[in-house]
């Protein structure tokens, strides 16, 4: 199998627990996570910009924001590669498929929001 597919079924440590003050070995180079705010209108992150022209590689995104009740929710992706969501650290969905075409909302995902701080990661491969 190709690299990207072993990487994005691996439990990479972020996966496991978050410490956004950890630096971890990368593919090339020493990884950290920095913050960044999207400007696009819909919230849209583009996970090549951090990594350039680098291929086979492995990006995270999380975040954090607030519920005011316990309530079923819908979290939605487009993404052309693999990808892993969690939220509160149960894992949501995955998709290992690679190159396919991308638009908003592609890939609907029932999740049930907690009173009080939430937590979303993203895997992108």
């Amino acid at each position: 199998s190709d690299w990207s597919s072993d990487v994005c079924s691996s439990d990479l440590p972020p996966e496991k627990e978050l410490h956004f003050d950890a630096i971890y070995e990368g593919k090339s180079k020493k990884v950290e996570w920095v913050d960044f705010t999207s400007k696009d209108e819909y919230g849209k992150i583009d996970f090549n910009k951090p990594f350039g022209m680098e291929k086979s590689v492995v990006g995270y995104a999380a975040t954090d924001f607030f519920s005011t009740e316990d309530r079923p929710a819908e979290i939605r992706i487009g993404c052309k590669d693999g990808w892993k969501v969690w939220l509160n650290g149960e894992l949501l969905f995955a998709r290992d498929e690679y190159h396919t075409s991308t638009e908003i909302d592609q890939y609907p995902m029932p999740a049930q929001l907690m009173t009080g701080r939430n937590v979303i990661l993203v895997k992108d491969c």
